[in-house]
């Protein structure tokens, strides 16, 4: 969870710099937010994180100097779905 909340931090630090108007920066402020919530779940709802990701996407994906922080946030959730779907589902103790 370390990387995810290292990416939403920088997202979010990007976001704050970049100073010009952004019709959807609350949007994007609040799924980032919600995202570093995420970041103290055990296990994050895999689609709830997908959601957010889509919503900081469609409100900052036209911004290029953006794009690279984007893109690690991305990159961050995509690696969490797979590291999800590798760990075995743990087998019933029977006695």
């Amino acid at each position: 969870m370390s990387a995810l909340r290292a990416a939403v931090d920088r997202l979010r630090g990007e976001l704050g710099d970049y100073r010009a108007v952004l019709a959807d920066r609350e949007v994007a402020e609040r799924a980032l937010a919600s995202m570093e919530r995420m970041c103290e779940e055990r296990v994050p709802d895999l689609a709830v994180l997908r959601d957010a990701l889509l919503l900081v996407a469609a409100a900052v994906g036209s911004v290029r100097v953006l794009s690279p922080a984007l893109g690690e946030l991305r990159a961050t959730v995509e690696l969490l779905g797979v590291e999800r779907e590798r760990v075995p589902e743990p087998r019933p103790v029977t006695r």
